[in-house]
Formats: C-alpha cells, sequence, structure tokens
C-alpha cells in the first residue's frame, strides 16, 4: 500500500519551478500543469490586456494572469485570468500564492481540460466565494458565464461584461477568438 505525501501550502511555495510548465496544488497533493500552446495564450490576452488596461485607469484593483490564489486548505489554483478588487489587495503581500478569493476567475479551455476536471474547478472557485467565473471555449467559440445561482452561454458577437464586478467594461466575445 503506498502512501501519498500532501504538501502544505508553505512546502508548495518553497518547491523549485519545474523547466516548463507550472504546477498547482488540489488538496494538498502536487498537480503538473502543462504550458499552455499559442491559440489559448492569444485568447487569454486578448481578454486580459485590456482588461488590466480598464481596471488600471479606473483604479478599480488589479487583472492578473495566471497568478497563483489559495482556493481553500491545500488548494492553490492559477486561473488564466482573474480580478482583485481594489479593497481586496490594499495590504496584501504580492509575493508568493495570494491568500485572497477574486472576484473574477477567468478559464480558457485546453484540448486537454475534461468536463469533470472543468466541473469541479467551477465548484471550487464557487464554493470560495468567486462572484463570477467565465469560461472561454475556443473550439466552440463560446463563453460560459457562471455566478452563484446562474449559467449564461454567450456566443458570436454577444458582449462579455459584468457590470456588478465590472462597471463599464465590455469586450465582444468574437473578438477574443479571431
Amino acid at each position: 500500500m503506498s502512501t501519498r505525501t500532501l504538501l502544505s501550502i508553505e512546502q508548495f511555495e518553497r518547491l523549485p519551478k519545474p523547466d516548463v510548465g507550472s504546477y498547482e496544488l488540489d488538496q494538498g497533493e502536487l498537480i503538473y500543469v502543462s504550458p499552455n500552446d499559442l491559440r489559448h495564450n492569444r485568447v487569454r490576452d486578448k481578454l486580459y490586456i485590456p482588461l488590466r488596461e480598464f481596471v488600471f485607469r479606473q483604479g478599480l484593483g488589479e487583472a492578473t494572469a495566471e497568478t497563483l490564489f489559495e482556493f481553500a486548505p491545500g488548494t492553490v489554483r492559477a486561473p488564466d485570468v482573474a480580478f482583485m478588487a481594489a479593497d481586496q489587495i490594499r495590504n496584501v503581500s504580492p509575493d508568493g500564492v495570494l491568500r485572497l478569493v477574486p472576484r473574477l476567475v477567468v478559464e480558457v479551455l485546453s484540448p486537454s481540460n475534461t468536463p469533470g476536471e472543468m466541473a469541479r474547478k467551477i465548484q471550487l472557485y464557487k464554493n470560495a466565494g468567486v462572484a463570477a467565473i467565465w469560461i472561454l471555449d475556443t473550439a466552440a467559440r463560446k463563453a460560459e458565464l457562471h455566478k452563484a445561482n446562474s449559467v449564461h452561454i454567450l456566443s458570436g458577437d454577444d458582449v462579455l461584461s459584468d457590470p456588478q464586478i465590472l462597471p463599464g467594461f465590455s469586450i465582444v466575445l468574437s473578438s477574443l477568438f479571431d
């Protein structure tokens, strides 16, 4: 019978970085995350860059890409994009795993993502208190917008926005996939 060695977040933070890809932590278990392909990064950046500029100009807080957050004890994930409101980041150390829950997380689906994996990730984010979760599906050219008790599907030239979390920010969905 083999025994798994579970890591604390402090142990996780002291690990050497892999040469390629990155690590996340799932209930203490180390998870290797493969590097993204170019399509994934293009879609992420087409949302992240204008979002970051908007958030900075409006003084709303901070938008990040691939930043590690603690979403539950022993669970560290790096959403493709995240937004933290200004009141959340005032007294937070920018070093290491962020011990706060972003208001918005965005995940760009990769070919390797399974439906079960994404359902677990969405539930993790909801349980942690993330107010909005956007899932961008590059293959189907659609987006799923998850809130506490609702899911909305966008496609084509629908406008991606959330006035409660990011008042004034919007982007045409199809522009992310072109």
